[in-house]
């Protein structure tokens, strides 16, 4: 059964080192409960997906600490940017071109040629190591969790760790979008709504 620790900078030091070794940790962001792997360990994200149940052809979220990550990782746009600027750290996901050589396992993206990246607005963002993985820590097609002892119930059996960060200030899983041709077009439906775009004099579209 997993370890359920509070969010603190000495848990979170001992969710890195999990992490490092090669483990997975449940980590709470402003969201949803997310489940953590590093991006780079191929044999962690296999278990990402048969721990959820996660069909191989669906990637997997990308969590950053900061621009310059992203950077690393994927092709960024001067649109891209500014919705990063304006919506980061917080709940919005980007879907980009990826970077051939981008420190990540192909498995994270499942082999497409885009990347979905995201910089959480949690505490542990700079305490642990990232890029990670980072789908919700719930089975493929259960609701996504807003609480420890949510994950706790789907996936507590499967996973050493879950960092306890109280109930999820949103609750619902961050806005996807991607960039087509000057456009940001919706993916998926989330926490920041199409008006939150108007500020910023974006042509939307709803996929």
């Amino acid at each position: 059964m997993a370890e359920i620790l509070p969010a603190n900078k000495a848990d979170y030091a001992k969710a890195n080192h999990l992490l490092k070794d090669g483990g997975i940790a449940a980590l709470p962001t402003e969201t949803v409960y997310g489940l953590a792997a590093r991006a780079d360990n191929a044999d962690a994200i296999a278990k990402i997906y048969s721990i959820k149940g996660r069909r191989q052809s669906n990637p997997l979220t990308i969590c950053v600490s900061n621009l310059a990550q992203a950077q690393m990782i994927t092709e960024i746009s001067p649109l891209a940017r500014t919705l990063m600027q304006a919506f980061w750290p917080g709940p919005l996901t980007i879907v980009l071109p990826l970077k051939t050589d981008a420190p990540i396992c192909k498995a994270a993206s499942a082999g497409l040629g885009t990347l979905g990246l995201r910089m959480p607005n949690a505490d542990w963002v700079g305490n642990i190591d990232t890029p990670l993985v980072l789908p919700s820590a719930n089975l493929s097609g259960q609701p996504s969790p807003k609480t420890a002892g949510e994950v706790a119930a789907d996936l507590g059996e499967h996973i050493p760790l879950i960092i306890d960060g109280g109930r999820c200030k949103l609750g619902i899983d961050s806005t996807v979008v991607s960039i087509e041709s000057g456009t940001v077009k919706l993916l998926r439906a989330g926490a920041i709504k199409a008006e939150d775009f108007a500020p910023y004099s974006l042509d939307w579209t709803s996929s």
